[in-house]
């Protein structure tokens, strides 16, 4: 199941995949690696070329089990951590890729990074819509698996959500094309945070990578970003709001107006559906992307 997008808003539409090289662990102790301080001091930041991230994803990997390792000591459910597979097919698919380091100065250990690029997908139906009634942004995932989770969810704090769906709208809105089969849909104005590591220092790479979306010579007006469980409350003080991302289960061979007919929803018994007029054909039975 795929976390639900995050988003917070600002004031060469291309994907391709690179060669990607051996995977080396790194010549250190990931134990070893002292967290970030407030005033960074001790600590260098930089802006890296594609060819210099694909060669540290041995101590990217390392970096995130040790952050996991540390938070897990003092929280009662740590999150995964990412993995392998995945920061690799960001890094390979990712364009344009646009990301930092955050490195010891002395010893040149890695201490966190983080990566953002223009959101793109390669699902043809793919919508962003708040609204849509096989979604519930109220709850983070899990909390209805089966188990008795009443008592753990009610601890929880209540979620930030785009509750009346106008984010969507707006997300909606804007500017996309390509082809899901070829170098995928592109949204130019929408920038994705991909990936994200930090022993101390999310915070300040999360502040960087805002500044720079809402630069005067950035094209991008929103920031979007897949959030795990236990990141949750971490985005929710950077400015992020929960927002519905879904994608439409067609037959095979339908064009779109055989899909609006097959697929129609069903909506809650005594439910009000509030869909704006700009997002039409999320009346469609959409699952959750």
């Amino acid at each position: 199941e795929t976390p639900a997008p995050w988003c917070r808003p600002f004031g060469q539409m291309l994907a391709r995949r690179f060669a990607l090289p051996p995977v080396h662990e790194a010549k250190y102790e990931p134990r070893q690696i002292p967290n970030v301080q407030r005033d960074m001091a001790g600590t260098a930041i930089i802006r890296p070329p594609r060819e210099l991230w694909l060669t540290l994803l041995g101590e990217m990997v390392q970096m995130v089990n040790e952050a996991v390792r540390r938070r897990a000591s003092c929280a009662r459910d740590a999150s995964k951590p990412l993995s392998l597979e995945y920061m690799a097919d960001r890094l390979d698919i990712d364009e344009p890729l646009v990301g930092y380091l955050v490195v010891t100065r002395a010893e040149g250990w890695l201490q966190g990074f983080v990566t953002y690029t223009t959101f793109t997908t390669w699902h043809r139906d793919f919508r962003w819509d708040s609204l849509n009634p096989v979604l519930d942004l109220h709850h983070a995932h899990g909390d209805s698996d089966g188990e008795d989770t009443s008592a753990v969810a009610a601890e929880r704090p209540a979620l930030l959500v785009d509750e009346d769906g106008a984010l969507a709208v707006e997300l909606q809105a804007q500017l996309h094309a390509g082809e899901p089969d070829g170098e995928g849909i592109v949204w130019p104005r929408i920038a994705e945070l991909s990936l994200l590591g930090a022993l101390g220092c999310g915070r300040q790479l999360v502040e960087l990578v805002i500044a720079n979306c809402e630069a005067e010579d950035s094209p991008y007006e929103f920031l979007v970003v897949q959030a795990t469980d236990g990141s949750i409350p971490f985005y929710e003080k950077m400015g992020f709001r929960r927002v519905g991302a879904v994608t439409v289960r067609r037959r095979v061979g339908a064009d779109d107006a055989e899909a609006d007919a097959e697929w129609r929803p069903k909506p809650k018994p005594g439910a009000k559906r509030k869909l704006a007029a700009a997002a039409a054909r999320a009346e469609q039975v959409l699952s959750p992307h």
